[in-house]
């Protein structure tokens, strides 16, 4: 396959990070009825709802089919009543979808994403509005028992915080549509921000298809912002918490309000906000190697190794943290994490799952290491994308040097374009295939159409850290 992506700099740690990257993420395709799909790989050998859909977006980059396919299997298995499958797994007999926990919805925003990605027609917008739409219906169905207008979370594996202890106690899945009693189910940050994404996207293909329906699905989508505004956020302590079966709020610190910043149900003051006072805290997610599920000061906060949402980084939270903070201006933070996230990697270019947040090593067992992790390594080369290279997103080509003296070179094959930057020490030039287009001084991003022609121009990517 032609290789789509090109990379090379003069920092050899930042090449054998990109190179590995590649290469082990091959050996994360696998046949899923007969289509090629990218798994969430190490000892993880299923498609996940809030994993590949979200990856299969990021590998297009380099395989559109891949791209497609991550998606178009939930889509092609959801349910009559709505419900995607949380898991899909590839069987002799073939594929088989399990229904009996909801895997974190991070679906509508990158499979809208792919239709420009993947220059799809109409036909696949039209089958993304039905399912979605039906998913939307379910979810305020059954997801809000008490009628106060706050979906719940009803286990662990709902939000996939594998092992928290902040969800102590919790069954890991429960498949049923009657809510569960006593403590259970929370009110859930995490769930309104599935419901904000799909609306605002719902409102998105409605106007793309002109079905009349975008102010409907708008003012829906507002309808979840405003509540998450004002029932689930603290102004206070500038943070969303959940609550608790009681409806009585739940005072810990989680790296989820994150989660709902990556599905833009945020204001921006609410962001501006979250950042400044508690994701740039040292004392809280702020860590030598930042992002702990859990903030570090919290009570309940576990320092565990393997697969834990009870304190330590997760290279899922990596990969989430590029979109969530560029959605609100915040791409100095982007910088300062993908810095982070690359030096933890270093040199052995190990992708595993967990960092521990204190001495940002590589969180593996005693024996049979884990490494391979495809959410890690995606993470590693979205940010090197938007430090030392280009990013499509949508109709737009996102051209970006960080204000270092690394010299590099970096190409994106795309709709027969091949754009190009050249970086020496003090400017960057873009090009597209031979054609030069312009040049800057670095430290700066440049958004062009895909023709080459300058939209916006964001300067000192390193501010607001």
């Amino acid at each position: 396959m032609e290789k789509r992506v090109y990379f090379n700099s003069d920092n050899p740690t930042d090449n054998k990070i990109f190179n590995a990257a590649e290469r082990k993420l091959l050996n994360n395709i696998k046949i899923f009825d007969g289509r090629r799909v990218l798994i969430e790989g190490s000892t993880y050998s299923n498609l996940w709802l809030e994993t590949q859909p979200m990856g299969g977006e990021m590998y297009a980059k380099r395989d559109l089919e891949i791209a497609y396919n991550n998606h178009i299997l939930f889509m092609e298995n959801i349910r009559k009543d709505g419900r995607f499958p949380g898991m899909i797994s590839q069987g002799k007999s073939g594929l088989t979808c399990d229904y009996e926990w909801l895997q974190g919805c991070f679906f509508a925003i990158s499979a809208y994403k792919i239709y420009y990605l993947c220059d799809l027609q109409s036909d696949y917008l039209k089958l993304l509005y039905e399912c979605l739409k039906s998913f939307d219906e379910y979810l305020w169905k059954y997801r809000d028992s008490d009628g106060d207008g706050c979906l719940e979370t009803w286990c662990i594996w709902d939000t996939g915080e594998d092992n928290s202890s902040r969800l102590k106690g919790f069954p890991d899945k429960f498949g049923g549509e009657i809510a569960p009693t006593a403590f259970l189910p929370f009110e859930s940050m995490d769930f309104m921000g599935f419901s904000y994404a799909n609306r605002d996207i719902l409102s998105k293909i409605s106007r793309i298809l002109e079905n009349g329906e975008d102010k409907v699905w708008r003012e829906k989508a507002n309808a979840v912002k405003r509540k998450i505004r004002n029932y689930l956020w603290d102004d206070s302590k500038k943070a969303c918490f959940d609550r608790d079966g009681y409806n009585k709020r739940i005072p810990v610190l989680i790296h989820n309000n994150l989660r709902v910043m990556y599905f833009n149900a945020f204001s921006q003051s609410m962001a501006n906000d979250f950042v400044k006072v508690h994701l740039l805290n040292e004392k809280e997610f702020w860590t030598p190697m930042p992002l702990p599920s859990i903030a570090a000061n919290e009570a309940i906060f576990q320092n565990e190794p393997y697969n834990n949402w009870s304190g330590q980084p997760e290279g899922l939270t990596y990969q989430r943290a590029i979109r969530a903070l560029e959605n609100y201006g915040f791409f100095g933070v982007v910088v300062a994490l993908g810095e982070k996230l690359l030096s933890a990697i270093g040199d052995e270019c190990v992708f595993t799952q967990q960092f521990d947040p204190f001495t940002a090593k590589p969180s593996l067992p005693p024996k049979d290491g884990l490494d391979g992790y495809s959410p890690t390594m995606l993470a590693a080369l979205e940010y090197i994308s938007r430090m030392y290279g280009i990013h499509i997103d949508e109709d737009m080509v996102w051209w970006s040097a960080i204000g270092n003296e690394t010299e590099f070179e970096y190409a994106q094959q795309y709709k027969g374009h091949c754009y190009k930057i050249i970086a020496g020490k003090s400017v960057f030039r873009c090009y597209d295939s031979d054609k030069f287009l312009f040049e800057f001084a670095k430290g700066r991003r440049v958004i062009t159409n895909l023709n080459g022609e300058i939209i916006k121009v964001i300067d000192n990517l390193r501010k607001g850290v």
